[in-house]
């Protein structure tokens, strides 16, 4: 029946109905008899007044200060030495405690609803007192109110979940244990304002009802622990049981026929606690091969066993062993609802009950309409203006509080990567643009992911494929991404460090920049494979063309020294060939190896010796791009045919060594260096068109070029280096 509802229609018809429950519940509160004084227990002296309302009937009767030792009715004195106004019956630990308090009480009760009653003081005197059968609104305590709305919190948070989960057996139970607590808290805020006493047949009925109501609550928790996240045994059978169970312990409260150890009332509460941490125990232990379960675990469990755990040693442990608890049963109240509050932040963390985000969506407008009927209701209640004005004012407010609280949650909790995704976008554009190959543009995408949802981990798919769309597995856990040239796609483990799974909004964030990084790639492809066609059109002209024509005039050459001229042409032609086509790769080793034989006929040629030395390890066996080897080999050439035309040298040593990431040359030479003004590649005042062309070349390679003239012991040295990145 109810699926012919939308979820807001059902959760509005709950609203309706929990706000008739509260209706009621104020309703059986101002119809107790008020006397307008507050008492506090005095022991064996009877009641102290603490308080006295001045438009109430005992105003000018009773005083702040007197002591009441007991009241006469209808012809009947009642002692009240030790009696406790305000106790909870099921403190008491004892069913014959908890029936003693109610003999003393009922009478009381019966006599404020009977009229007129007799205050006798300490001091012999008496002040006669008649109640008013009704009480004002404004006299209701704080506590009234705010155990409603821990009730009422706790809840709509259940018939939220279930609402839209409605099929989902462990979101049916967190619905029904919301109801059992707000049944709870609907019967404990009756007696909670009472002054001295209720009658005895609506004290009873709501003290039973509360009794049964956090069983209820109980069970329903202790059912959900045993089926989610994971089912442990046969779940279809443990709400009977926890029935069956919640009947005897019912039929025993209700006869009074055992009292339990400790105390009658509270002692099978703690059952509940100790059954429970054991189901969690269970638990964990089931999920320990399933990461996404262990996750949602952690949320769940903090939020039960905090909340509880707090009650339990706050309040119901002192109360078992010292009689008293540490703070009031609205505190107590408080603490538990933020299990609820827990389950709430959850959906949004870890997507407990399989919910989405846009549950937190849906929260968010329907509490925007509410915000603006309650603050209308309030305003008008408070203002004795026009409607329309305290509309106005309603409006206003919810904008100024409600809606700056709204955004300020969802960038708390829903903080999704669409809005830094949407910043990063201008650099992540630029950044694949600028990116040369696809490793790089694959470790600009990796790079992006990993800044943008701060995953724990980034693996490559082990298949190796790219992955063909954005996906979700493992119930979040893991966000399958393809890669963005082609190549093999990517896992992404846990996002924000591992504190939140990957949602859709997460999906949809990645499928953007994909679908933006892939153009651009396409874009940067294009004009690469448009540059490359142009480089093997002029390779093929200049090598056909020109080389033909230079090899020409190398074999028409009329001397030997116009042969070599010529001959030094077509090599020059050959390695400006080689520079543009990006296919052709040069070991470092061999380049080396080369430059230092042609090196040796010039420089024996001249009459200088040459020294060569190499330390180049591994890095000998890297590969060098047209562009590396062409600009390496010229520095190199410049800088031997400097030291031999600008200097008289005997001998020119040269030694080469490579680090973790870089080359390094060094050229050294026993003669005088023309260059008389020694200069630094990062802006000296160097001479000379060679060094200045060196210089622009180590530039183009990201290096290094320093020169000048070093102070040795026997004389000066003209020293040339420089160091080059490599990879």
């Amino acid at each position: 029946m109810l699926s012919r509802f939308a979820p807001l229609q059902i959760f509005f018809g709950a609203l309706l109905v929990l706000a008739g429950a509260i209706s009621v519940a104020v309703w059986l509160a101002v119809r107790q008899p008020w006397l307008g004084a507050e008492f506090a227990s005095a022991g064996r002296a009877g009641l102290r007044v603490t308080q006295v309302d001045p438009a109430g009937p005992a105003a000018g009767r009773l005083a702040a200060g007197d002591r009441v030792s007991a009241v006469i009715a209808q012809g009947r004195s009642l002692s009240l030495a030790g009696y406790r106004p305000h106790v909870i019956p099921h403190a008491y630990s004892t069913f014959a405690g908890y029936e003693s308090y109610m003999d003393r009480q009922a009478p009381l009760g019966k006599a404020l609803s009977a009229g007129a009653i007799t205050f006798v003081l300490a001091d012999g005197g008496r002040v006669r007192v008649e109640p008013e059968p009704r009480r004002p609104l404004r006299v209701l305590s704080a506590d009234f109110w705010l155990l409603h709305l821990f009730g009422f919190t706790a809840c709509m948070i259940g018939l939220f979940v279930w609402v839209f989960r409605p099929r989902l057996g462990p979101a049916r139970l967190l619905a029904l244990s919301g109801l059992g607590f707000f049944a709870a808290t609907w019967c404990n805020s009756i007696w909670t304002v009472r002054e001295l006493a209720l009658r005895a047949e609506l004290f009873q009925l709501i003290l039973r009802g509360n009794n049964l109501a956090v069983h209820w609550m109980l069970g329903c928790i202790f059912a959900l622990l045993a089926c989610y996240p994971q089912r442990l045994g046969r779940c279809a059978a443990l709400p009977a049981s926890i029935l069956g169970l919640i009947g005897l312990i019912e039929l025993n409260e209700n006869l009074h026929f055992l009292d339990w150890p400790l105390h009658s009332f509270y002692a099978p509460l703690m059952l509940y606690y100790v059954a429970g941490a054991g189901l969690s125990v269970l638990q964990w232990r089931r999920s320990r091969a399933d990461p996404v379960d262990r996750a949602a675990l952690r949320w769940f469990f903090l939020s039960v066993f905090l909340s509880m755990g707090a009650a339990l040693v706050g309040y119901f442990v002192p109360l078992l062993f010292a009689g008293k608890p540490l703070f009031s049963t609205t505190v107590m109240v408080g603490l538990a609802v933020m299990l609820y509050v827990g389950f709430a932040l959850g959906v949004l963390r870890y997507r407990l009950f399989d919910l989405e985000r846009w549950w937190f969506v849906a929260w968010a407008w329907f509490f925007g309409g509410v915000a603006v009927l309650v603050g209308d209701v309030v305003l008008a209640l408070l203002l004795d203006v026009e409607p329309v004005t305290v509309l106005g004012l309603a409006v206003i407010a919810i904008g100024w509080v409600y809606f700056p609280l709204r955004q300020w949650l969802w960038q708390r909790f829903m903080r999704g990567s669409d809005l830094a995704a949407a910043m990063d976008m201008p650099e992540f554009a630029q950044r694949v643009m600028a990116a040369r190959g696809a490793e790089a543009v694959d470790l600009t995408w990796q790079e992006t992911l990993r800044r943008l949802l701060q995953p724990l981990a980034i693996q490559a798919a082990p298949d190796g494929r790219r992955g063909e769309a954005v996906t979700l597995a493992d119930n979040g856990a893991r966000l399958d991404v393809p890669g963005l040239t082609g190549g093999s796609g990517l896992h992404l483990r846990y996002a924000d460090r591992g504190r939140r799974l990957f949602s859709r909004n997460d999906v949809r964030t990645v499928e953007a920049l994909l679908h933006v990084g892939a153009r651009i790639y396409g874009v940067r492809r294009a004009q690469e494979e448009g540059a490359r066609i142009e480089r093997k059109r002029i390779m093929r002209d200049l090598h056909d063309d020109v080389g033909g024509k230079l090899l020409s005039l190398m074999l028409d050459a009329p001397d030997s020294r116009r042969e070599a001229l010529a001959r030094r042409a077509l090599e020059a032609l050959r390695d400006a060939v080689n520079t543009l086509d990006d296919e052709q790769e040069r070991r470092l080793d061999d380049l080396l190896d080369e430059w230092q034989i042609g090196a040796r006929e010039r420089a024996e040629g001249s009459g200088t010796r040459l020294t060569f030395e190499d330390d180049l390890g591994s890095a000998g066996g890297l590969n060098l791009t047209p562009r590396q080897a062409i600009n390496l080999r010229r520095v190199m050439d410049e800088a031997l045919t400097n030291a031999i035309k600008h200097a008289t040298p005997d001998c020119v040593t040269v030694s080469a060594c490579c680090d973790a990431d870089s080359l390094q040359v060094e050229f050294r030479n026993d003669g005088m260096s023309v260059p008389s003004v020694a200069g630094d590649a990062d802006g000296g005042s160097g001479p000379g068109r060679g060094l200045h062309n060196m210089q622009t070349r180590i530039q183009e390679l990201g290096g290094v070029l320093r020169w000048g003239v070093e102070s040795t012991a026997s004389e000066p040295r003209y020293r040339l280096v420089f160091s080059v990145p490599i990879d």
